[in-house]
């Protein structure tokens, strides 16, 4: 649906990199599948990269876009160090539940 491709839709992968990363250090990996065979012939690889390069590099331009600011004390507006979370982090030791696919 609109160009993105949910790839558990195509193949479940449990406790792969990209859980890991996600749930531990903040990280999004991103796959891409850039054929439906997925062992193409050399030969091919010059063709992908050549299609693929403009809209990675599109991509790579877009890395440090988002939410970006400062936070300050509210009484003598000095910087504090802070870190702004999107989703909570279970408690140290707490068993994670698993990702849906």
């Amino acid at each position: 649906r609109g160009g993105i491709t949910n790839g558990a839709q195509w193949y479940v992968l449990y406790g792969g990199m990209q859980d890991w990363n996600y749930l531990w250090t903040d990280d999004h990996e991103l796959t891409l599948e850039l054929s439906y065979i997925k062992h193409p012939p050399a030969s091919d690889l010059d063709n992908f990269w050549a299609a693929n390069l403009p809209p990675l590099l599109a991509l790579l331009s877009r890395v440090h876009s988002g939410v970006k600011g400062h936070t300050l004390d509210a009484h003598t507006s000095s910087p504090i160090p802070a870190s702004i979370l999107a989703a909570p982090h279970p408690p140290s030791g707490t068993p994670l539940p698993p990702i849906p696919h």
